[in-house]
């Protein structure tokens, strides 16, 4: 709503005024959104698409083009004084020109085949429909005010302003069973196993290269003092524990236990894909919010699966165990981990409003999701990414 309805008003607000608009974005329309001027047989234009609610609501593309079309459409009456005149001197064509061709584009000919208003008045019942719903929690939507419409003037800032509240009080629950208590003792579990590998050889590792400073100290210096007999019976030690069943048996498990936890990670890596490409209700998702709380769990979880694999890889060959089979099962864990972290991290706006198609369904949105299951409403925190708060994501 903000891209389309409170851009667009603010940007032919100040042409009426004649203060700069360099910096505000011109009203974008999105190609191929709903068919123009040559649409294919039986398939309906954008301004027969915008005034029916079943076409408007079809996805976010398409309500995002109907209201931006509408303003577009609205401004030619509403700010029809300020539209004839150039704006500066570097333009060459007036706004009402660019209006003009830009809705003959998209097969808005005349005044009677779109009416701006029409696809406003779609807009807020649809709105008030969703805070009508409870189901989702409770919200309370402005009034439109005496001045939204007179005549040929629409003030559709009104608009904007009334239903901006619509994602207030969102109720949203996560999906525990992504990264509930099971799964994440698994996880910490394999790390601490991990690291314990990782420690046991780097001790071994540390034995040898004191071995090797001593000899060379000792060929330099060939001198006896109380330190290096300490020092020798460290090493000593430490020499003995490599040559223990200790070590052996560690060996054996660091092997077993990369093996396992390749074949783990990668079955969970494949379940969060999988459930990545399902619908909304798959995941116990019922609005936007929560499905976005689920990708920062699969975002976690796929973090948390990757830095075990890499230190056991590292583990394999520092204890000179590592072969071809090890290094591919890690690449693949690997591989599969960045690929939902990824997919988590961008989510695709297309592809999460139709993952909501049969949920929260409302007649006055054309039997689409209420527009309150697109709403994402978090506290700024420690986020792999951030959505800003209280809004529409797509719109």
């Amino acid at each position: 709503m903000r891209g389309t309805l409170l851009r667009s008003w603010d940007l032919f607000d100040r042409i009426d005024k004649r203060e700069d608009f360099r910096d505000i974005e011109p009203v974008r329309l999105i190609s191929g959104a709903c068919p123009g001027l040559n649409p294919s047989p039986g398939e309906k234009t954008c301004p027969e698409l915008c005034v029916d609610p079943e076409g408007l609501f079809t996805s976010w593309k398409t309500l995002w083009q109907c209201l931006s079309l509408a303003s577009l459409k609205l401004a030619n009456t509403t700010f029809s004084s300020s539209l004839d005149r150039i704006p500066s001197e570097h333009d060459l064509v007036t706004p009402r020109k660019v209006i003009m061709d830009a809705l003959w584009d998209f097969a808005i000919k005349n005044e009677t085949n779109f009416t701006g208003k029409a696809v406003l008045d779609l807009t807020y019942e649809c709105a008030v429909a969703s805070c009508n719903d409870k189901s989702m929690g409770d919200c309370t939507l402005g009034s439109l005010g005496d001045d939204y419409s007179s005549g040929d003037v629409v003030k559709w800032i009104r608009m904007f302003d009334a239903i901006a509240p619509i994602c207030e009080g969102l109720e949203s629950d996560i999906n525990i069973d992504i990264a509930g208590p099971g799964v994440l003792i698994t996880y910490i579990t394999q790390t601490a196993m991990a690291v314990y590998s990782w420690l046991f050889f780097l001790l071994l590792k540390i034995n040898k290269l004191i071995n090797t400073s001593t000899s060379i100290f000792s060929h330099l210096f060939r001198k006896s003092n109380p330190g290096p007999h300490l020092l020798r019976h460290q090493v000593s030690g430490l020499e003995r524990l490599e040559r223990t069943n200790i070590a052996h048996a560690t060996s054996t498990f660091l092997a077993e236990f990369h093996e396992a936890q390749c074949f783990f990670v990668v079955a969970i890596e494949i379940a969060l894909l999988t459930a990545s490409t399902r619908s909304a209700i798959f995941t116990g998702a019922e609005n936007w919010q929560s499905l976005t709380w689920n990708q920062d769990s699969v975002q976690f979880l796929a973090g948390m699966g990757a830095w075990p694999i890499i230190l056991g890889q590292l583990t394999l060959r520092r204890a000179q165990l590592d072969s071809m089979y090890y290094l591919f099962l890690s690449t693949l864990a690997l591989t599969l981990a960045g690929a939902a972290a990824d997919t988590a991290a961008n989510p695709d706006p297309t592809r999460i409003y139709e993952m909501f198609q049969g949920q929260n369904s409302l007649k006055e949105c054309g039997g689409h999701p209420s527009l309150r299951t697109f709403c994402v409403e978090r506290p700024q925190g420690l986020y792999w990414y951030t959505f800003p708060p209280a809004s529409i994501y797509a719109f």
